[in-house]
């Protein structure tokens, strides 16, 4: 599900994707490899305790838990 939307991404860097993953080190790992593959893709992970984003940051892909979040962590662009 991904690669497809990376590859959509570079075409069209509107896009948005919230990724639900059901711990927090997959969702880090995941982040990673998005960060690997589209060095351009604003990317965030959201776990632990919410704190909000910083105003006028809208990040492409959103990686996190199910679980109740607190914060975003990471928040990252090239």
């Amino acid at each position: 599900y991904l690669i497809p939307f990376l590859n959509h991404l570079i075409a069209d860097p509107h896009l948005r994707m919230l990724v639900l993953l059901p711990r927090k080190e997959l969702a880090f790992q995941a982040e990673q490899v998005a960060r690997q593959l589209v060095p351009s893709a604003v990317t965030a992970v959201a776990v632990g305790k919410w704190k909000g984003m910083d105003e006028g940051v809208f990040p492409s892909i959103l990686f996190g838990t199910p679980k109740p979040v607190y914060e975003v962590r990471g928040v990252s662009s090239a």
